[in-house]
């Protein structure tokens, strides 16, 4: 009996073999398929954990350079830390406009984008020469954390968002590198770097009325005050103190014109009174003369 059962037992495990490999060679690219199917997830899930590998080791090799800047940037002088945002700010615009040039559509974008990489790659050379003349030490070679997290954030952006958030990005960052310029220019130390702030600043005004032109395709409109000319200190003190001089020119206008209206009712009126008074005397004269009569 046991063995009447094993021999039925083996003879069924055999059955299934073949049919299986009847089935094989019937379908062999159904299953091959099914093996480079699943082969090829797990290529695609091994590719994803290295690129997410890379991005870590990315973001840790950059927080602790950025670490190491800030600790540096702590005892720089003025002119230093201008040399080292400079060079921060421009590494940012050349990166963020190389990831806007091979994903922009509108030609104004890619235009300006093209622009802005090879305008501030030259400007990054300067920076470089500029700090090597003052010996202002190392700058900056890679994105601190958070421009590398803008970076990556904006790169997932649809197309048409990231056209629009990078017109914006170039009108308020070159406001604010204008600023710097001019803060350097006025209050620098170091005739090498404040020459370097010169010379960026022709540049830079000319980058922030473009940006503004592709901006207002997204706006809509032109955002009054936005220029490409910074206003010194001096020209603003001038101009608040032509305009308080005027209001009080104008006040003392109204004043003089005030007084003159008042004056010439309180003559006029004296003199109607006056005119008044002799012709009451002349009517009292006659009348008493018709009396004496």
């Amino acid at each position: 009996m046991m063995k009447s059962l094993w021999c039925g037992s083996l003879c069924a495990a055999v059955f299934a073999t073949a049919l299986n490999a009847e089935q094989a060679a019937q379908n062999p690219i159904g299953a091959a398929g099914q093996n480079g199917g699943q082969n090829g997830a797990a290529q695609q899930s091994s590719q994803d954990r290295s690129s997410q590998d890379r991005s870590s080791q990315n973001r840790s090799a950059a927080g602790s350079q950025e670490d190491k800047d800030v600790q540096a940037l702590a005892s720089m002088n003025p002119d230093q830390k201008f040399l080292f945002k400079m060079a921060c700010a421009n590494n940012f615009e050349v990166q963020l406009s190389k990831l806007v040039l091979s994903k922009a559509q509108n030609d104004k974008v890619k235009q300006i984008a093209q622009q802005m990489m090879d305008d501030h790659t030259r400007a990054g050379e300067q920076i470089k020469q500029a700090a090597q003349k003052a010996s202002a030490g190392q700058i900056p070679q890679q994105l601190a954390r958070w421009e590398q997290a803008k970076l990556d954030h904006m790169s997932k952006l649809p197309v048409e968002d990231l056209e629009e958030g990078y017109a914006f990005h170039l009108v308020g960052a070159h406001h604010q590198t204008l600023l710097m310029t001019q803060r350097e220019i006025t209050k620098g130390q170091d005739q090498t770097v404040k020459d370097l702030a010169q010379n960026l600043q022709k540049d830079l005004r000319g980058h922030l009325q473009h940006a503004n032109a592709v901006a207002m395709q997204f706006s809509g409109g032109e955002i009054q005050g936005i220029v490409g000319e910074p206003v010194s200190a001096g020209s603003g003190t001038g101009d608040r103190a032509a305009h308080n001089r005027a209001g009080q020119t104008g006040q003392s206008g109204g004043q003089s014109g005030q007084g003159a209206q008042n004056g010439g009712g309180q003559i006029g009126g004296q003199t109607g009174q006056s005119s008044g008074q002799p012709g009451q005397s002349g009517q009292s004269g006659r009348t008493g003369g018709a009396q004496n009569k």
